[in-house]
């Protein structure tokens, strides 16, 4: 928590994590009612750098934290790491409707994504 002003860096504001939440909500249903591909690229995207620890460059989190300052929404400081965990969560069951090339999942011409996992063969 805060102690005499000074922010664990382990931490962040609920309000914008609820924010960012409800945002990535609208983005998947507009994405189901449109099937517009930028969509899911989009939040592979702002998933990848919320999880990786690059959540400064979020374009979600830069309109969270603007609507957190205009409307005044409340201050609560919240454990950072499972919010990133699950941002890497995101990151992965996004680019299963994603065309983007991954070393996980591909998209065939025709079809649902497939995984195809990479390894040796002994």
């Amino acid at each position: 928590m805060a102690s005499n002003g000074i922010i664990n860096k382990a931490q962040t504001n609920e309000s914008k994590i609820r924010l960012i939440a409800l945002f990535t909500l609208i983005i998947a249903i507009v994405y189901l009612l449109t099937q517009s591909i930028i969509l899911p690229i989009f939040l592979v995207l702002d998933f990848g750098l919320r999880g990786f620890n690059l959540g400064h460059l979020s374009p979600l989190g830069f309109v969270a934290d603007k609507l957190v300052k205009a409307f005044n929404l409340p201050i609560k400081f919240i454990y950072l790491p499972p919010k990133r965990f699950a941002a890497r969560i995101g990151f992965l069951f996004s680019q299963t409707t994603s065309p983007m090339p991954s070393p996980l999942v591909s998209v065939p011409i025709k079809g649902q994504p497939s995984l195809h996992f990479t390894g040796s063969k002994n």
